[in-house]
């Protein structure tokens, strides 16, 4: 019984770790060398954010698939640091 306890508490302790990371709002220029399939096949989510055509593309990304970008050096801005705090400030204003 005590083991299940354990492993349960685990379990929840890891699910609350993996829900807090910190989203940033990412803005990523498109060109020939960076395209929305390469995005997409890279593991990121595309089928959300805000897409001008062959220009940019602005989404919310996680640290891990910032990671991502930098691994393959593909260049983004950061137009908002933290999604999170952002629109719990703007909530409060």
């Amino acid at each position: 019984m005590s083991k299940k306890i354990s492993l349960l508490t685990l379990f929840i302790l890891f699910g609350v770790y993996a829900n807090a990371q910190q989203y940033s709002k990412v803005k990523i220029a498109l060109s020939h060398q960076v395209t929305m399939t390469q995005l997409a096949g890279l593991g990121i989510e595309t089928d959300h954010g805000k897409y001008i055509k062959n220009r940019s593309f602005e989404t919310d990304l996680s640290k891990d698939e910032i990671q991502i970008l930098d691994a393959q050096q593909i260049p983004y801005t950061i137009t908002i640091a933290d999604v999170q705090a952002f629109y719990k400030n703007r909530s409060n204003a």
